[in-house]
């Protein structure tokens, strides 16, 4: 039987609302701890428990690790970015890089953190593809531009710095929001009361959208290399065992050795019992698929940021692909991302997304799953419901068959 997850969060952190969406068919949740720590989310995780137990449920808790994703920092309010605004790419502040800090002290660094208003320019139109960090000239010099005040900072993770050249694309919200450097100037600011010199990057909006708190980040074409574990994942995978995780997520596997590196510190928290699944989110883990098997419980076709990693219209490709392979190597493996997207504000899924709940199914998935749909949406019970009815009408397809 395919198991379904929804996400915790605000939308349905009821007791109530939760047993709902168990007493539908639902065995499980995933918490995100790129938001939260594991620690802070006891009362929450408390009340799916109970809310599980009412229905006769044993659930499954699935924690998704920060891992080597990156993200944008911490703000205190969404910014709206328009095509063709210029924005200022600016580092995380040393005390929000780690995410073990509380969600108090985040808010309050958050509120120090002013959003200004961004500078406008005329736009222009734009012509790009899958971007490898360089760019034409003419089109660097024509994107060139002076920044004459203060514009709309984003904040990335340092190490992104020096791949922020001009003409690189930046991809933001799973690839919604699509930026290109196209500044990087040398500009002398007072710090104390002595000079220091500080570069500053800034980069053009090329499809806009709002803009939250701890989005993911990528750089289609450059060669970043995060830690494997982030110090908050290693304080998570600590108490992992006592608060009943059943399965920790793995973001951007890219070789043999980060699941590796999981399994060595599941061991030392003393909670090897603990499956790992392997998020493909990179084509590093798409070519290195088949070493990843052996390592990995179960494998996790992680769509969003597949998506940033391929066009898009490779992507159905790309998860037939690892699918076949999973499915001759007798591995299960899981389809998410964006799969009732339209219902975080619609009562009613399109065609199209009960179409890929279904086909996900008759091509072998073990496990589907939704995340904002059931975190941040307005109809997280009516999600369940639809994922439930689409997964029994093809487990019923199949065994017709």
């Amino acid at each position: 039987m395919v198991n379904i997850y929804g996400t915790l969060g605000p939308a349905c952190a009821s007791e109530k609302v939760l047993a709902e969406m168990f007493s539908l068919g639902m065995t499980g949740m995933r918490l995100n701890l790129s938001h939260v720590t594991l620690a802070e989310s006891g009362d929450l995780i408390g009340k799916m428990k109970r809310a599980a137990e009412k229905c006769g449920v044993k659930p499954q808790l699935l924690v998704d690790l920060q891992g080597p994703e990156l993200r944008t920092g911490t703000i205190s309010e969404p910014v709206s970015l328009k095509n063709g605004d210029i924005v200022e790419i600016c580092g995380i502040p040393e005390k929000v890089k780690d995410s073990s800090v509380s969600g108090a002290d985040r808010k309050e660094i958050a509120q120090k953190s002013e959003n200004k208003d961004i500078e406008k320019i005329p736009a222009e139109k734009n012509t790009f593809g899958k971007g490898s960090g360089n760019a034409d000239r003419s089109q660097n010099k024509r994107d060139h531009v002076k920044a004459p005040g203060e514009y709309a900072k984003i904040m990335l993770p340092e190490l992104t710095f020096p791949y922020l050249i001009p003409g690189q694309e930046v991809l933001l919200d799973d690839g919604k929001i699509h930026l290109k450097i196209v500044e990087k100037a040398e500009n002398v600011t007072e710090n104390g009361g002595e000079n220091t010199q500080e570069k500053r990057y800034f980069a053009k909006v090329l499809w806009g959208g709002l803009l939250k708190s701890r989005k993911s980040a990528a750089l289609p074409g450059a060669k970043i290399y995060p830690p494997t574990l982030t110090n908050s994942d290693l304080a998570n995978i600590k108490i992992a065992k006592e608060m009943g995780v059943t399965g920790v997520m793995q973001p951007f596997v890219r070789d043999h050795s980060d699941l590796e590196c999981v399994k060595e510190a599941l061991r030392e928290a003393g909670a090897e019992d603990i499956r790992l699944f392997a998020k493909i989110e990179n084509m590093d883990g798409v070519r290195k698929l088949e070493k990843l098997l052996p390592a990995a419980d179960e494998i996790v076709i992680a769509r969003g940021d597949l998506g940033n990693a391929v066009h898009l219209w490779d992507l159905p490709g790309v998860q037939r692909q690892i699918s076949e392979k999973c499915r001759a190597a007798g591995k299960p493996f899981m389809v998410v991302t964006q799969m009732l997207a339209s219902m975080e504000r619609s009562p009613v899924p399109t065609r199209a997304e009960v179409n890929d709940i279904f086909h996900a199914v008759m091509d072998g998935a073990a496990s589907i799953m939704v995340t904002g749909e059931t975190a941040v949406g307005d109809y997280p019970v009516e999600v369940i419901r639809y994922m439930v009815n689409t997964v029994r009408s093809a487990e019923k397809k199949k065994i017709d068959k």
